[in-house]
C-alpha cells in the first residue's frame, strides 16, 4: 500500500547495534532522518540492494514506501557491532 512503514521491532536501547535491510520484490523509498519519504523523494533501494544502518537514531527514523504499484519486502536482521 501506499503508507510509510518504519522497524517495527526497532524499540530500546539498541546501542551497540545495526540493522542489515535486503529489499525483496519491487523498489522502495527510504529515510532515516525522521522524515517520511514518498513515492518519488527519498534514497532509492532496488530489489537485490542491502542497506546498513548503524546507530539508534538511524535504526529508529528508518521510513520506507513502495515507489510503485507493487509492495516490496524488507528483510532486517539486527546485529550487535
Amino acid at each position: 500500500n501506499d503508507t510509510v512503514t518504519s522497524l517495527t521491532t526497532a524499540s530500546g536501547d539498541l546501542h551497540g547495534f545495526r540493522a542489515v535491510i535486503t529489499c525483496e520484490g519491487a523498489q522502495v523509498r527510504f529515510r532515516h532522518d525522521g522524515g517520511d519519504p514518498t513515492a518519488l523523494v527519498g534514497h532509492l533501494l532496488n530489489i537485490g540492494d542491502q542497506l546498513i544502518l548503524e546507530g539508534r537514531g538511524n535504526i529508529i527514523n528508518f521510513r520506507a514506501i513502495r515507489t510503485g504499484a507493487t509492495n516490496g519486502t524488507l528483510l532486517v536482521t539486527l546485529e550487535t557491532l
